[in-house]
């Protein structure tokens, strides 16, 4: 109806490439039924909205090609899309994709640029999971599994006398962790997610991020020569142990002060203390992402926990410095 609204930014998620408006507005505004992608089959009719190229209210039809569609853009990997003949172009993001009942199955995404022929769209189960999150809690947070892995070679296979050639292996379980409770172990070799084979620890760690919390994952791992499936409930890592967790791994105490991170205690000896971090220096970034705020700042270290080093962007005086600090797992 050509009116002009003003909305506000609630949450984002690059990840999923999805976003959340709040607008104000006191009149009742048109929304899209919404439908489930749980059932959807291959060869199902659909319908793509959008404004490809600028050119609004521009409808295609197609048919559901491929479900759980995983792909790659040469930058990063996508996991769980719908993929669809429907034509979804520059400016088809963020339209609905719909079913004949004119129920909203799919948010479209123009992800991948040079495809031709075919598009791809974010389940809506997926989408209300994600919208979910990022109203509760602005952004979506990296579901607690608690394990570290390491992708399994066919040299790690023969050392270990495994017959399995590709998977996963377990290295580390975090105590208390959903996966502990779950009697996941060191040593367990996975070999599929929820269905799908798993063949590197990079390929694990992309798809978990695609879950939030809550969520139930079904690992198929092999220990002592046998299968066995065991389910994990994803969780949010406590909060409350955020900053435990930074001074363990970093060795520092950070405030936030208006938009600035300051250093205000670095622990003696710590990996922090060892690459030169001086009180009063300013966190900038982490892991290559600009950080403004304790908490993105909490979010950041958590994501990380698992690694060995974390890259921090540091301020100090005029001079920005890029410092590889080694994570302190004790």
């Amino acid at each position: 109806d050509d009116r002009k609204l003003t909305a506000r930014l609630v949450g984002a998620d690059s990840d999923s490439d999805l976003a959340v408006l709040k607008v104000d507005e006191a009149k009742s505004l048109p929304h899209l039924p919404l439908g489930t992608s749980d059932d959807l089959l291959i060869g199902e009719t659909v319908i793509a909205i959008g404004n490809p190229f600028g050119l609004s209210h521009t409808v295609t039809t197609g048919v559901v090609s491929a479900l759980n569609r995983s792909l790659n853009t040469g930058e990063r990997t996508y996991y769980d899309f719908i993929q669809t003949d429907a034509s979804i172009n520059p400016g088809n993001s963020g339209g609905p994709l719909l079913n004949i009942k004119g129920e909203l199955i799919g948010i479209n995404s123009a992800i991948y640029g040079k495809a031709q022929g075919i598009g791809f769209a974010i389940p809506i189960s997926r989408a209300k999971r994600i919208v979910e999150e990022l109203i509760s809690h602005g952004a979506v947070e990296s579901p607690w599994i608690g394990i570290a892995t390491q992708t399994l070679t066919p040299e790690l296979a023969s050392h270990f006398s495994l017959r399995e050639k590709r998977g996963v292996i377990i290295r580390a379980v975090e105590p208390e962790s959903p996966a502990a409770r779950a009697d996941l172990q060191r040593g367990d070799v996975m070999v599929a997610l929820d269905g799908r084979p798993v063949v590197s620890s990079e390929d694990y760690l992309q798809r978990e991020r695609t879950y939030t919390s809550g969520a139930q994952l079904r690992f198929r791992v092999v220990r002592d020569q046998k299968e066995r499936d065991i389910t994990v409930t994803a969780a949010r890592f406590p909060q409350e142990k955020a900053d435990a967790l930074v001074w363990q791994l970093l060795g520092l105490e950070v405030t936030e002060k208006g938009d600035t991170l300051t250093v205000t205690k670095i622990r003696p000896k710590s990996s922090s203390a060892r690459v030169g971090f001086r009180a009063g220096d300013t966190i900038l970034g982490v892991a290559g992402n600009q950080v403004s705020t304790l908490a993105e700042f909490r979010r950041k270290v958590i994501e990380a926990r698992l690694g060995q080093t974390l890259l921090l962007s540091v301020g100090r005086g005029r001079q920005l410095y890029h410092v590889t600090v080694p994570l302190d797992q004790g």
